[in-house]
């Protein structure tokens, strides 16, 4: 009986390969190997271990539904899924610094010192 090709191969190209073209074991098989340094890339740009959780799952969702697209262009497959991470980690603070909720305190303006008509001095 004959092995599946993903059973063959540990080799990043060729799952990538198997991943493009929508093998789910060979996405599942990236996923693990670059988990954890997503999760750590997502930590050190937020600060905060949920938040950056929840970024690396968005981030390979984001790849699952793009790897079709994906194309080789002479740096690592990791440089792909870290630039993913970035951008989801600028597109939070961005919409963090713009949504204002209920719960959350309004900046406070500092007050004006009051004016007092000047009086001439002679």
């Amino acid at each position: 009986m004959r092995r599946s090709t993903l059973a063959e191969t540990d080799n990043e190209p060729d799952l990538i390969s198997l991943a493009t073209t929508g093998n789910r074991d060979a996405f599942g098989r990236l996923y693990e190997r670059y988990r954890l340094r997503v999760l750590r890339h997502a930590l050190f740009l937020t600060g905060d271990p949920i938040l950056a959780e929840d970024i690396t799952e968005q981030t390979f969702l984001n790849a699952l539904q793009a790897i079709p697209r994906y194309q080789a262009r002479g740096v690592p497959f990791v440089a792909w899924l870290l630039r993913i991470t970035y951008n989801l980690t600028i597109n939070h603070k961005k919409s963090a610094r713009t949504t204002v909720t209920p719960s959350s305190p309004r900046p406070s303006r500092p007050k004006a010192p009051p004016t007092h008509p000047r009086t001439p001095t002679s």
